[in-house]
């Protein structure tokens, strides 16, 4: 998961900027921190934003009783 992350910030994001300094790295990969969790949807959670799927509610699923057979 994080090499997918520093895939995707190193091509969608700092190779397509001219970054002079240290500070200017930072602001731009805080920058895109944001971008890739709050607005990027992501293919492997069904084209979903990260923040909305952490800020949803979970759900439980009923558990089907098993049956048992007194045989």
């Amino acid at each position: 998961m994080i090499e997918r992350f520093f895939e995707a910030i190193k091509y969608e994001h700092l190779y397509r900027r001219d970054i002079d300094n240290a500070i200017q790295l930072a602001a731009e990969a805080d920058s895109y921190q944001t971008i890739y969790n709050a607005i990027r949807p992501h293919q492997a959670i069904a084209t979903h934003r990260p923040l909305d799927r952490y800020r949803q509610t979970p759900t439980t699923q009923p558990k089907e009783e098993e049956t048992v057979s007194n045989s």
